[in-house]
C-alpha cells in the first residue's frame, strides 16, 4: 500500500469482535485508549499496533503499508530518535523545502541534516513560514530526501555569573545589562539560582538553592535556555492563526444522558499578563477546585488542528505534556 495505512482488527479467516462492555469492537477500544496513552511527537503507527492489548487473544489486528513507520497523523518518521521532515524541491531554482515551520519551532539559522541515498548535506533555514521551511542554497541532485535538526536556533538565556558557563545558547553579561537569572556560589558551597523574569516570579520563588557540580551548570543553564524558548515562542505561527483560533477555559457539567461534559459560565482566561517577549498572555487563577473546569478550542481557520496540552514548572523548568482524547 503505497499511500495509505491500513489499520485492520483483525487477520483474513478471523472475527473482529466485539466488546460487551463498551460501544464497538475490542480493537475500537483497544486502539482509542491507546490514542489516548500515545505521545502523537513520538509514536509510530507500528509502535502503536505494539501497546493494543485485546484479550482474548483470538484476533489480530494488522498495520500494513510502507509508510506505517510514520508518525501518528504525520509524513514524518523518527530517526535515531529524533523527528524527521520530508523534504521536497520546486521544479525551478533547486531550493529544497522543508514540511516543518516556525509551528514546529523552527527559526532563521535551524540547522538540519539533510539526508538522500547518495549524500548527506547540513543546511540552515533561509526562510520560515509557519508549515515549510526553505533551505539555503540551490541542490538540483537531491532527490528523495528527509530532514532532522541538527541544530535548534533559539534566543539564548542571557545570565550573570562570575563564573563562565556561556555555550550555544547561553550567554554570559555583564552587571550593567539586563539578564533573565543570576547564577552564584553562596558561602555554604551551594549554588544560588535568581529568577528576573516577572511571568516566572508569578509562580516560582525568586532565588532557588540547589547542589550540584559545577561542571553540570552549563547543562542547566542550557535547560532553562529550552524551558524559555518554549514558553515564549510566538513566531509567524501564531500571526498565521491570529484571530483565527480561540481557546477558553470553564467550568465544565455532565451533559444529561449523553456522557459528555459541556462549558458553563464565563470564560475565566480573561486576565492579560505583559510577559517579557512583549506578547500578551493570558492566566486565570482558579481558587475553588470542587468544580471541573476543561478548554474549549475553536478553529476558525482551513487547517486541520491537533491540540496539546503542555505543564510548564516552573520550580524546576521541567515541560511535561498532558494527556488529551483522541
Amino acid at each position: 500500500m503505497a499511500s495509505h495505512v491500513l489499520l485492520a482488527a483483525c487477520r483474513p479467516g478471523e472475527d473482529a469482535l466485539e466488546d460487551k462492555d463498551a460501544p464497538g469492537g475490542l480493537f475500537t477500544s483497544a486502539l482509542i485508549e491507546c490514542l489516548r496513552r500515545a505521545s502523537l511527537h513520538d509514536t509510530s503507527y507500528v509502535k502503536l499496533f505494539e501497546m493494543l492489548d485485546i484479550k482474548p487473544n483470538r484476533q489480530h489486528p494488522q498495520c500494513e503499508g510502507i509508510n506505517r513507520d510514520r508518525l501518528l497523523f504525520s509524513v514524518n518518521r523518527l530517526r535515531d530518535g529524533k523527528t524527521t521532515f520530508k523534504v521536497s524541491k520546486k521544479k525551478k531554482g533547486g531550493k529544497l523545502y522543508v514540511s516543518a515551520g516556525s509551528i514546529h519551532g523552527i527559526a532563521m539559522g535551524t540547522q538540519f541534516s539533510v539526508r538522500s541515498p547518495t549524500q548527506t548535506l547540513v543546511l540552515k533555514a533561509e526562510e520560515v513560514g509557519a508549515f515549510e521551511t526553505v533551505l539555503e542554497g540551490s541542490h538540483h541532485n537531491i532527490t528523495d530526501a528527509e530532514a532532522i535538526v541538527s541544530h535548534w536556533h533559539y534566543p539564548t538565556l542571557r545570565v550573570h555569573s562570575s563564573t563562565r558557563h556561556s555555550s550555544t545558547h547561553v550567554t554570559i553579561v555583564p552587571a550593567s545589562e539586563p539578564a533573565e537569572v543570576a547564577l552564584r556560589e553562596n558561602d555554604y558551597g551551594k549554588w544560588e539560582l535568581e529568577r528576573f523574569d516577572p511571568l516566572i516570579l508569578g509562580y516560582a520563588d525568586r532565588v532557588v538553592h540547589f547542589d550540584a557540580d559545577a561542571t553540570r551548570m552549563r547543562d542547566i543553564l542550557e535547560a532553562i535556555a529550552n524551558f524559555n524558548s518554549y514558553l515564549y515562542r510566538s513566531d509567524g505561527a501564531a500571526a498565521s492563526f491570529s484571530g483565527k483560533v480561540k481557546v477558553r477555559l470553564n467550568r465544565i457539567k455532565e451533559i444529561e444522558t449523553q456522557r459528555e461534559y459541556g462549558p458553563v459560565g464565563d470564560d475565566l482566561l480573561e486576565v492579560p499578563v505583559s510577559s517579557r517577549s512583549g506578547v500578551d498572555v493570558k492566566e486565570a487563577v482558579i481558587t475553588d477546585l470542587e468544580p471541573r473546569y476543561g478548554f474549549t478550542l475553536e478553529n476558525f481557520s482551513d487547517v486541520d488542528l491537533f491540540p496539546y496540552l503542555f505543564y510548564f514548572d516552573p520550580s524546576d523548568y521541567s515541560v511535561q505534556v498532558r494527556p488529551l482524547p483522541p
